[in-house]
C-alpha cells in the first residue's frame, strides 16, 4: 500500500514529466484504436457494396462473349456462328402486311455472346467441386414499329436494315430482358435480395415479370401493372435494384417464358456455378474453361478487384499505410517514454541514493520504480482508449459518403449483327454505388491498445530501474539533484 501512495505522490509531484508521458502513449494507443476502427469500417463498407455479388469468392460466372476482353474483333467463325443463333429473330419485311400497314414486331437478339445448351449447363452440374449451377438467357428486345415500306426485302429488324429498306418512319425501342432459373433464385445474377419492392418471380411461374426499379419509373410501371413483352403480358409481380457490377437488365422473366418467346429452347447465355469450397474455385474455373470450349469464367472476386472509387482509395490507403503508421506510432511511444523514464531517474539521482542509504533494497527499488511506469502506462492507455473512441464516433457521425465503382466488364464489339450498333450487352455501362462510412470499435482491439501501453510503461520502467539499480548509496549522496 505504501509503494502505490508513494508513487501516486512522485506522480503528482512530478506532473509535466507524468502528463507528458501519459500523452505520448495515449497519441500511440489513439493512433491504433483509430486506424483499426477505420479499417474495420472500411471492410464493412465494402462488404455492404460486394454482399450482393452473392457467395464473394466462392462463385463462377460462365459465359461464351464474342471477341475479347480487351475488344478485339470477335472472329469469322464467332460472326457465323451468332447470325446462326439470331436466325430465329430474322423477320421478312414482305410478311409485314400490304405496304402502308402499321406493324409491331419484336426480335430477340444476342449481340454480344455465344449461347450454351442445356448438355454444357448439366457438364458444369454435374463437375467435381460443384455445388449447383443454373443457366440464364440475356437477349436485347428490339421492338419496330411502323408502315411496311413499299419495298419487300428481309433481315434482322435492326436500324440500318429498315432505313436501307426505305423505312424512316419507324419506331425502334430496345431493352434488355433476363431469364432466371426460379428453381435456383440464389443464382441469379440479380435475385430477391436485391427486390425493392413487391417478390421475386415464384417457382414454375410463367406471365410473370420482375422489371428495374429505374426502369419501371420511367414507364410509370408498379407491382400489379401489366407488362407486354414481345407478344404476350406479363404481370409486374416485383421491382429490383441491381447490384453494384451486375449486369442489370431491363425485366426478369422466368428462363422458360423467354426461351420460349424468343424460341430459344434449351439456350443460356450464362452459367452461374457455386463451388463448394472457396479452395476449389481456382481449379474449378481452369477445369470449367477446359471441358466447355470457348468459355471465359470470371468470379465476384474478379469484379471486387475491379472496384475503384474513393472508397476503393480509401481502403488500399489504410491497407498500405495504416499498419506501418501504428507500428511506428507505437514505437515512437515507447522510445519516448523510455528516454522519458531515464530522464527522470538521471533527475532523481539524489533521491534514489537516499531511499537506498536508509534501507532500501536494489529490488524494491526497481519494483518502486516500475509500479511508477506501471501507472503512467495504465493511464496513458486509458487516454488512448478514449481518444480512439472519439475519433471514431466522430468519423461515425461525420457522415463521410465513399463511392464505389466499377468500369465495363465488357467492351463493344463489332461486326456482330447489321444493324445493332448501340444496342445489346456488348457496351455495359458502369455502375457505382455510395455508401456511408462508419468506424466500429472493437472491444478486443481496446484492450489490446490498453494493454500495449502497459506494457510500454512496463518496459519503459525497466530500462530506467535496470540504471537505478547500479547506483551505490555513497556516489547517489554525492549528486545534486
Amino acid at each position: 500500500m505504501f509503494g502505490i501512495i508513494y508513487a501516486l505522490g512522485e506522480l503528482r509531484r512530478r506532473h509535466r514529466r507524468t502528463l507528458l508521458t501519459t500523452l505520448v502513449l495515449g497519441v500511440g494507443v489513439g493512433l491504433a484504436v483509430t486506424v483499426s476502427a477505420l479499417a474495420d469500417g472500411l471492410a464493412a463498407a465494402q462488404d455492404r457494396v460486394l454482399r450482393p455479388l452473392s457467395g464473394l469468392g466462392t462463385d463462377l460466372s460462365l459465359a461464351r462473349p464474342v471477341g475479347s476482353a480487351s475488344g478485339e474483333a470477335p472472329s469469322i467463325a464467332d460472326r457465323r456462328r451468332l447470325r446462326e443463333e439470331n436466325e430465329a429473330a430474322r423477320v421478312a419485311l414482305d410478311d409485314l402486311g400490304e405496304p402502308g400497314d402499321r406493324f409491331r414486331r419484336t426480335a430477340f437478339v444476342s449481340s454480344a455472346r455465344l449461347g450454351f445448351d442445356d448438355r454444357d449447363v448439366q457438364a458444369a452440374a454435374s463437375a467435381p467441386d460443384v455445388r449447383e449451377a443454373a443457366g440464364s438467357l440475356t437477349l436485347d428486345a428490339i421492338d419496330v414499329s411502323g408502315e411496311v415500306p413499299a419495298s419487300a426485302g428481309s433481315g434482322t429488324p435492326g436500324a440500318q436494315t429498315l432505313r436501307a429498306a426505305g423505312l424512316e418512319g419507324v419506331d425502334i425501342a430496345s431493352s434488355t430482358v433476363t431469364g432466371v432459373d426460379t428453381t435456383h433464385p440464389a443464382l441469379a445474377t440479380v435475385g430477391p435480395d436485391q427486390v425493392t419492392d413487391g417478390r421475386w418471380l415464384a417457382r414454375g411461374a410463367h406471365r410473370e415479370v420482375v422489371l428495374d426499379l429505374a426502369v419501371a419509373r420511367r414507364r410509370g410501371l408498379r407491382v400489379g401493372s401489366t407488362c407486354p413483352i414481345g407478344t404476350r403480358h406479363y404481370e409486374v409481380v416485383g421491382l429490383v435494384s441491381a447490384p453494384l457490377g451486375a449486369e442489370r437488365s431491363d425485366a426478369y422473366l422466368p428462363l422458360s417464358e423467354l426461351q420460349a418467346i424468343a424460341d430459344r429452347p434449351g439456350t443460356v447465355t450464362e452459367i452461374r456455378v457455386r463451388a463448394d469450397r472457396s479452395d476449389d474455385v481456382g481449379a474449378l474455373r481452369t477445369r470449367l474453361e477446359t471441358d466447355l470450349p470457348g468459355t471465359t469464367a470470371t468470379t465476384a472476386a474478379d469484379l471486387a478487384a475491379n472496384v475503384d472509387g474513393s472508397l476503393a482509395d480509401a481502403d488500399d490507403l489504410v491497407e498500405r499505410l495504416g499498419t506501418a503508421l501504428v507500428l511506428l506510432a507505437l514505437a515512437a511511444a515507447f522510445v519516448l517514454t523510455a528516454l522519458i523514464t531515464l530522464g527522470s531517474v538521471g533527475k532523481r539521482t539524489r533521491e534514489l541514493g537516499t531511499l537506498r542509504a536508509i534501507g532500501w533494497s536494489r529490488a524494491r527499488l526497481v519494483r518502486q520504480l516500475a509500479g511508477e511506469s506501471l501507472l503512467q502506462g495504465v493511464l496513458g492507455g486509458l487516454l488512448g482508449v478514449a481518444t480512439g473512441l472519439a475519433v471514431a464516433c466522430a468519423i461515425s457521425r461525420a457522415g463521410i459518403v465513399l463511392r464505389a465503382s466499377v468500369a465495363p466488364s465488357e467492351h463493344p464489339v463489332g461486326g456482330g449483327l447489321a444493324g445493332l450498333a448501340g444496342f445489346g450487352r456488348g457496351a455495359v455501362e458502369p455502375t457505382s454505388a455510395a455508401v456511408t462510412l462508419t468506424a466500429p470499435v472493437d472491444g478486443g482491439v481496446l484492450l489490446v491498445g490498453l494493454g500495449l501501453a502497459v506494457l510500454a510503461g512496463l518496459l519503459a520502467g525497466a530500462v530506467g530501474a535496470a540504471r537505478a539499480a547500479r547506483l551505490r548509496p555513497a556516489d547517489a549522496l554525492r549528486q545534486i539533484d
